[in-house]
C-alpha cells in the first residue's frame, strides 16, 4: 500500500530532474541567446509534443494518467502565476482562484445536477474571474510584500468560511459527479483518459492564448511595469489599471485549474484555498524556466537603456555647454541620437539680449509604437548683463 506514493513521488521528481538536465530553459523552448531574442512563432514540435501526449494516453497506466490530468491542471494556476511575475507580483494567496473554480464546479453539480465538463469548466473559470476582478480593484493598489501577504489573506478568509460553513461541506468537503462529455457518458476507464485529453486541449489553448497577450502592448509591459512604473506612467498609461488586467487573467486561468482538477480528484475540500497550496503553486515558477521573450527592438530601452541613454544624454549637454562650440557646427550627443545645436541669439528685448548658450532641437523617444517624447527643444539662455560681467571678471 505504500510503493504506490513512493513510486508516484520517484516518477514526478523523476521526470522533473531529468527535463532540468536536458533543457534547463524550458522542455518546448527554445534556447534564448543573444541573437535569438525576438518573438517567433510557436514551433511545430510544441504542437507535435502535445498529439504525442495525448496518444500516450492509450499506452498509460490508469494513475499516471490521473496524476498527468492534475499536474496540467494546476499547470493551468502556474501560467497565470507567470503572468503575474512578469509584472514583479508574487500571489501567496493564489489558491483563492484554484478553490473557487473547483467549488463551482461540485456545487453546481450539486445543486442543479449539471454534469456536462465543458459547460462546468466555463463556469468554474467565470466564477474565479468575477471574484479576481471585484479583488483586484483592491490588490492593484499593492506591490512586493504587502500584495503577498493580502492576496493570502482573501485566501485563508474564503478557508475560513468554508470550515465554518455546514452546507458547503465543512471540513470534510463534498465529491463531485463524473463529468459527462457533450452529451457523451465515457465508462469508468474511459472517464480519465477523456478528461486527460479535455485537460491537454484547454492547456494548449491557453498557452496559446497567454502567448499571444505577451505578444500584445499590454502583455509586453509587464518586465516594465516590473522595473519602473513610474515610467510607464508617463507614457500616459495606467499601471494599476495593466495590473488588474494582469490580476483577472491571472485568476481565470486559476478557476480553469481548478476546475479541472476538481473532475480528476473527484472531490473538494476547503484545503484547496489553504496557504500551504498556495505555496506549492509558488514553488512552481521558481525552477529553472525560460527567458522573457520580449523583443529587444522594442522594448531594450525601458530596462535600463533608457536610463543610460538620458545619462548620456545630460553628459553631453554638460560637455557642449562646457567647451562652447561654433554656431554652425552641431555637435551629436554620442551613443544617445540627440544632437546639441548652439541657438542663434534671441531678439533684444528691453535693452538686453536673451542669448542662448545651448540648445536641443527636436528630441524624441519611443518605445517601439510607444512615443515617450516628441518634438520637445530646450535652450540655455543668460541675460546679456550676466554674461558682461562674466567677460569682465575673465579679464
Amino acid at each position: 500500500m505504500h510503493l504506490v506514493p513512493q513510486i508516484e513521488l520517484f516518477v514526478i521528481y523523476g521526470v522533473m530532474a531529468l527535463v532540468l538536465t536536458i533543457r534547463p530553459y524550458g522542455l518546448f523552448v527554445r534556447p534564448q541567446t543573444a541573437k535569438n531574442l525576438t518573438w517567433h512563432r510557436p514551433p511545430d514540435r510544441e504542437s507535435s509534443a502535445f498529439l504525442l501526449a495525448a496518444a500516450a494516453a492509450w499506452v498509460l497506466p490508469d494513475w499516471i494518467i490521473s496524476l498527468a490530468t492534475i499536474a496540467f491542471a494546476n499547470g493551468l494556476v502556474v501560467l497565470g502565476l507567470i503572468v503575474m511575475w512578469r509584472a514583479g507580483l508574487v500571489s501567496f494567496g493564489h489558491a483563492l482562484y484554484y478553490c473557487v473554480g473547483a467549488y463551482a464546479v461540485a456545487l453546481t453539480g450539486r445543486w442543479t445536477g449539471v454534469t456536462d465538463a465543458f459547460l462546468l469548466v466555463l463556469i468554474g473559470g467565470a466564477s474565479a474571474t468575477l471574484v479576481s476582478f471585484v479583488a483586484g480593484f483592491l490588490l492593484a493598489r499593492y506591490r512586493e510584500i504587502f500584495f503577498a501577504m493580502l492576496s493570502l489573506a482573501l485566501s485563508m478568509i474564503l478557508y475560513g468560511v468554508l470550515v465554518k460553513t455546514e452546507s458547503l461541506g465543512s471540513t470534510d468537503g463534498f465529491s463531485v459527479h463524473a463529468p459527462t462529455f457533450l452529451g457523451y457518458a465515457p465508462h469508468q476507464q474511459a472517464v480519465s483518459r477523456a478528461l486527460y485529453w479535455l485537460v491537454l486541449a484547454v492547456c494548449a489553448g491557453a498557452a496559446a492564448l497567454i502567448d499571444g497577450y505577451f505578444r500584445t502592448l499590454a502583455g509586453a509591459l509587464g518586465i516594465p511595469i516590473r522595473d519602473n512604473e513610474i515610467r510607464i506612467e508617463f507614457l500616459g498609461l495606467s499601471v494599476q489599471r495593466l495590473i488588474h488586467t494582469k490580476l483577472v487573467i491571472s485568476g481565470a486561468l486559476g478557476g480553469i485549474g481548478g476546475a479541472l482538477a476538481a473532475f480528476a480528484i473527484g472531490h473538494v475540500d476547503p484545503n484547496m484555498s489553504y496557504w500551504t497550496t498556495s505555496g506549492e503553486f509558488v514553488s512552481s515558477p521558481s525552477w529553472p524556466a525560460p527567458a522573457p521573450s520580449v523583443p529587444r527592438s522594442r522594448f531594450a530601452g525601458v530596462r535600463g537603456g533608457a536610463l543610460a541613454r538620458l545619462c548620456r544624454a545630460a553628459a553631453a549637454l554638460a560637455d557642449a555647454a562646457r567647451r562652447r562650440p561654433a554656431r554652425d557646427h552641431p555637435v551629436p550627443a554620442a551613443g544617445t541620437g540627440f544632437v546639441v545645436r548652439p541657438a542663434a541669439p534671441a531678439p533684444r528685448r528691453g535693452g538686453s539680449v536673451s542669448a542662448p548658450i545651448l540648445a536641443v532641437e527636436n528630441l524624441g523617444k519611443r518605445f517601439g509604437s510607444l512615443i515617450a517624447a516628441r518634438d520637445i527643444s530646450v535652450s540655455i539662455s543668460l541675460p546679456a548683463d550676466r554674461r558682461r560681467d562674466r567677460r569682465q571678471r575673465r579679464r
